[in-house]
């Protein structure tokens, strides 16, 4: 089984995911930022649309193709070669994460520790989607989750 999806819109990377505070009593508390729970939240609401009834159980391969839209200080030129990869910050790790985190909570996979590669990894030698992060017209976040026959 495959799933395949394009959602439009910003992905935040997951960042610092706690905070630690103390109350008057002394006892200690990890708090989630609103920022990261917001992002999340979103990123969920959006992916269920595409949940299959089960979850894709047993391993998986997970590819990201992740949009940002163009910097003001781009000029024509860059932009008319259609899509560039994209060197800053969030870095593509935290991003996966919180990539990953959103696919479990909606119901396309059952845990993340399903995904065993990337899509960028040679476990088969055609590539369908670019793995990464880029600069392009349209932002958003192209998905693909492949079951891997064992």
């Amino acid at each position: 089984m495959s799933l395949e999806f394009f959602v439009p819109g910003e992905v935040k990377g997951k960042g610092n995911s706690k905070s630690i505070v103390r109350s008057k009593s002394g006892r200690v508390f990890l708090i989630e930022p609103k920022r990261n729970r917001d992002n999340a939240t979103t990123l969920t609401a959006l992916f269920s649309q595409y949940a299959p009834e089960k979850p894709i159980e047993g391993p998986v391969r997970v590819t990201y193709q992740i949009q940002y839209a163009w910097r003001k200080s781009d000029s024509a030129k860059v932009r008319a070669k259609g899509m560039i990869p994209k060197p800053t910050r969030p870095d593509l790790g935290q991003l996966e994460k919180q990539l990953d985190d959103a696919c479990q909570a909606a119901g396309l996979i059952v845990d993340d520790a399903q995904v065993v590669c990337r899509g960028d990894s040679p476990i088969s030698h055609r590539l369908i989607l670019e793995h990464g992060k880029f600069l392009c017209d349209s932002p958003g976040v192209h998905v693909r989750i492949e079951e891997i026959q064992q």
